[in-house]
């Protein structure tokens, strides 16, 4: 499953849900709240970042559009969190 948090309170929302294995990937003011989530593989959209000048630890990869695309592809389902 493919997460896309875009807040704090869509992290908070989508806690219950994510599972191990599920893709999480931070865009829009989510990537404030960018952390790493526990068995997943996180990502945060860089131009969110680039503007909103935010600096996120090195174990957050950034991901292009084009990476965004690839990712809503490879998963069955997708759940956007605001």
């Amino acid at each position: 499953m493919l997460h896309i948090v875009t807040s704090k309170q869509g992290l908070t929302k989508s806690r219950p849900y994510i599972r191990a294995d599920d893709t999480v990937v931070f865009i829009d003011d989510g990537v404030y709240v960018a952390e790493p989530v526990s068995g997943c593989n996180v990502y945060a959209f860089g131009p969110h970042i680039d503007t909103r000048g935010v600096t996120l630890p090195e174990s957050i990869p950034q991901c292009d559009m084009a990476t965004l695309v690839q990712l809503v592809v490879e998963h069955s389902g997708s759940s956007t969190w605001t």
